[in-house]
């Protein structure tokens, strides 16, 4: 359905003057210019329509392009380093099977040394040994920065015969390697004839790292970075006009899809597909109907969709979404006991009726050809799997990982245990299988001393700095490492103060950069948007912004954001001393941590809860509280999490161990001077000499 809703909607609407820009970049390179186009934007804001969008318009003789789509991994965001150039490594492959770049002269062969020197690749590594069966012959062990420049080398060369424009989608979920490449060919733009057109998220909460980088990149003179906005009014209308063309529409209608939707494309499209599915004329519907009959949130659109199958529909998608956002059939048919025509035929009719997946056809999964399906939009995957129990979950995630170390254990084949080893880990993780994840590693990295493969080896850690699990030894070692988190962004250090702000939402990505003084806010009137709110937490507390964030949360329909406004309220009445207030206030969300999938108001809620016990004098429950359930969780979200977490545990354990909370203020000074939190740090000193 999202497709179908994608061609009924001019890609115009929002997005006339990133186009423009677009065509004027397109331009340029014609005349030589070499540029980075960085399109931001959070979760159904368009990036993917407005990538497809460019690449049908660009169309030149003298032009070789190539669309390269980044999936979000299964399991653990530290997967992607297990495929070290994956993101590159799609690059070429695409541009192998691009006629015009094929006919480049040395090409073929030089592209095929580039892919064989990848060692953990995946599925575009099985690819590229489908167009050759000889690939062997151009095995290269290759160290991480010959590679690197291997990647230049070819692509300058094809650009320099051949424009080139390369759109790669959701950047953000690409791996370490592939980021490291992009930054060095943005330093040396002088050396292409090239076009990179890249849309990422950088409100993403999964790897903020990464997205510090993507910070420095957009401040480079070569980049245009460019942000996607939400529909204002006037664009709701075109949207609703596009969609019903021959309709009379409800004047009214229109305030309703903006108090709804606020501007959200997706969303705003979501609607427009429920009145449409649902039989309900735009011209006379009424304001009882709006509100009583058509759910409240964006959520509540998907959840319609969801509980219009049957009940092994939904538990046929719900085991499907464990596997991932991207499933191959024979695993299905595996995991579900039954056969390959059998499911087949209920995903074809699930797909058919409701259009929440589809069939992306034919890939090459584990050394064989298999058809795989995904979900149309990632929600509908987390919400599969939220109609599961948490036993349910992990039950299921037992038999995948089987699954998996079956195929693993079945084949001698050694690349196709590279390909299946994320897979596995990913699963043995969400299991805390930790002796399988150590035995799978410790087989990998003994492979790759033995077959001298420094890529491999670069992989490898780069995997397990991001998959640690332990909380006292291993976050001690990691403050000693300084080294690969110098690129962090001198003006990064506000991100860690307003732990809200990476909330993983898709409207606050503008509270990265405050663009408004404290007093245009408190100008605004009492409808503050949520990224208003969040800048004016940030000043000087005043009952009068007390009463504005209270207004804010009885008028928001969002529980997301009112979840987290009255986390920003029982934090304001903790700190000034209003305990009663603020204890009401998180009794009364009856909120419930998700142990299983942690996101950030888990762990946001989790410290309000902590802080507020040892504000009360509870301070063993404080310390219980941020050490058995804040810490663990802390660990699987960004760093500012577990930087919140680890600072709030060293100021209470001042009461009481002074030694233990030095050894945890240790660590976070380290940290925070590693990831150069300037102000965090002054923040944080500040809390330990009232304390002493």
């Amino acid at each position: 359905m999202a497709q179908n809703i994608s061609k009924k909607i001019s890609p115009y609407i929002g997005n006339d003057k990133i186009l423009s820009e677009f065509l004027k970049k397109t331009s340029e390179l014609n005349s030589g210019k070499s540029s980075v186009i960085i399109i931001n934007g959070s979760k159904g804001m368009g990036k993917t329509r407005i990538l497809n969008e460019m690449n049908s318009r660009a169309e030149q003789d003298n032009l070789v392009k190539v669309m390269c789509p980044v999936n979000q991994p299964t399991g653990n965001i530290a997967l992607v380093d297990l495929a070290p150039f994956s993101t590159f490594g799609e690059i070429i492959l695409n541009l192998r099977r691009n006629k015009k770049a094929a006919k480049i002269q040395l090409f073929q062969s030089i592209s095929l040394t580039v892919l064989a020197s990848l060692p953990i690749a995946g599925d575009f590594f099985y690819a590229g040994k489908e167009i050759s069966k000889d690939l062997k012959e151009y095995k290269e062990n290759l160290d991480t920065n010959k590679a690197n420049q291997n990647f230049i080398d070819i692509l300058s060369n094809i650009s320099k015969k051949k424009n080139l424009v390369i759109f790669i989608d959701n950047f953000h979920f690409a791996d370490t390697h592939s980021a490291e490449l992009l930054g060095s060919i943005i330093k040396n733009l002088d050396k292409f004839n090239i076009l990179f057109v890249i849309t990422v998220d950088k409100s993403s909460h999964v790897r903020q790292l990464f997205n510090f980088k993507l910070i420095e990149y957009i401040k480079s003179q070569d980049v245009t970075y460019l942000e996607l906005q939400k529909f204002n009014s006037d664009e709701i209308i075109n949207a609703i006009n596009d969609y019903f063309p021959d309709e009379p529409i409800n004047q009214g209608i229109h305030a309703w899809f903006t108090s709804k939707t606020h501007g959200n494309p997706l969303a705003v499209y979501k609607y427009l597909e429920y009145f449409k599915s649902n039989n309900l004329p735009l011209a006379n519907v009424t304001n009882h109907e709006l509100e009583s009959s058509i759910p409240s949130e964006l959520t509540g659109l998907f959840l319609s969709n969801i509980m219009k199958l049957s009940e092994s529909d939904r538990n046929l998608l719900s085991h499907c979404a464990l596997i991932g956002y991207e499933f191959p059939l024979t695993l299905i048919a595996e995991l579900m006991k039954t056969d390959l025509l059998t499911i087949i035929k209920q995903l074809r009719s699930i797909q058919n009726a409701t259009g929440i997946i589809q069939s992306i056809g034919v890939r090459t999964t584990f050394g064989e050809k298999v058809t795989h399906y995904q979900f149309s939009q990632p929600l509908y995957a987390e919400q599969f799997i939220n109609q599961l129990e948490y036993e349910e979950k992990k039950e299921i995630k037992i038999i995948i990982t089987n699954l998996y170390k079956k195929l693993y254990d079945n084949t001698d084949n050694l690349d196709v245990k590279n390909q299946i080893m994320p897979y596995l880990l990913s699963n043995a993780q969400d299991t805390e299988n930790n002796e399988l994840i150590q035995n799978i590693m410790q087989t990998h990295h003994d492979e790759a001393v033995k077959n001298h493969s420094e890529i491999t080896k670069d992989a490898l850690k780069n995997f397990m700095e991001n998959m640690r699990s332990t909380f006292n030894l291993e976050l001690e070692n990691e403050a000693g490492e300084g080294e690969g988190l110098s690129y962090i962004d001198q003006d990064s250090d506000d991100l860690v103060m307003d732990p809200f702000a990476f909330s993983g939402t898709s409207d606050v990505d503008s509270t990265l950069n405050f663009a408004e003084t404290a007093e245009t806010v408190f100008q605004s009137g009492p409808s503050l948007t949520w990224e208003e709110l969040v800048e004016l937490s940030l000043n000087p507390i005043s009952e009068d912004t007390i009463k504005k964030i209270e207004h804010f949360c009885s008028i928001t329909t969002s529980n997301n954001e009112k979840l987290k406004a009255n986390l920003l309220l029982a934090k304001i009445f903790s700190a000034t001393e209003r305990y009663e207030k603020a204890s009401r206030i998180l009794s009364a969300m009856n909120y419930q941590v998700d142990r299983d999938t942690p996101n950030p108001i888990d762990i946001l809620f989790l410290n309000t809860k902590a802080i507020l016990e040892f504000r009360n004098n509870n301070i063993n429950e404080a310390i219980k509280i941020l050490q058995n359930e804040a810490a663990p969780l802390s660990l699987r979200l960004g760093p500012e999490y577990k930087l919140l977490t680890l600072s709030n545990i060293a100021l209470v354990l001042r009461e009481v161990d002074l030694k233990e909370s030095n050894r945890y203020k240790d660590i976070v000074l380290k940290q925070a001077k590693v990831l150069k939190f300037e102000d965090f740090l002054q923040d944080f000193q500040k809390q330990l000499s009232i304390i002493d």
